[in-house]
């Protein structure tokens, strides 16, 4: 890959994403790429490593697309009005798009390798803060999450919709952060 800058902004009522690469190339040449049929009202994008030498590109706004690698055509991955993407995960057996919608709410979509994306389904409303893993070897889905109740949980979705397990985490298992000596320094 090339190092250089992706740039979201607005021409008129449009969004333009665009990148563009920091020094020349062999030819002495700027690489500049325009995004195409980015989703209307697009305000996130997220770049993800690839096994490729170019990542993947999520825009989100009125739905979510990913232009995987140097493919100039979008991918659809949801019609989701006011989405803002989080979090994207790629494995080959399956890749996970985590997403706030218009509503606040943590969404997920999931599809798996050589499939179709997912609905969206919700990791649920009471989550606070969540940490997102995708497993590689299974495709499932795992978040340590924080409930509104101030409860430290671990779930696992082992499919797109299905119901998360959820295995709270006691909180006398997590100790308070002892300062550090002077000598530990």
């Amino acid at each position: 890959g090339h190092p250089g800058v992706w740039t979201m902004y607005r021409v008129a009522p449009d969004v333009a994403l665009t990148f563009t690469t920091f020094t020349p190339d062999q030819f002495g040449k700027n690489i500049n790429v325009s995004y195409t049929e980015i989703p209307a009202h697009a305000t996130s994008f997220l770049v993800t490593p690839r096994d490729t030498q170019a990542p993947d590109i999520y825009v989100a706004g009125n739905g979510i697309a990913v232009y995987r690698g140097t493919h100039a055509a979008p991918e659809r991955v949801t019609d989701t009005p006011g989405a803002t993407v989080l979090w994207a995960e790629h494995s080959q057996i399956a890749d996970h798009v985590a997403f706030v919608d218009a509503n606040a709410a943590l969404q997920i979509v999931s599809k798996p390798a050589g499939g179709s994306w997912s609905a969206p389904y919700s990791l649920t409303s009471s989550v606070e803060v969540a940490a997102l893993l995708g497993d590689p070897t299974s495709g499932k889905l795992q978040a340590v999450v924080i409930t509104a109740g101030m409860a430290l949980e671990l779930r696992t979705i082992t499919a797109p919709g299905a119901a998360p397990t959820s295995v709270e985490i006691p909180t006398k298992a997590v100790w308070p952060e002892d300062p550090l000596t002077a000598q530990e320094l």
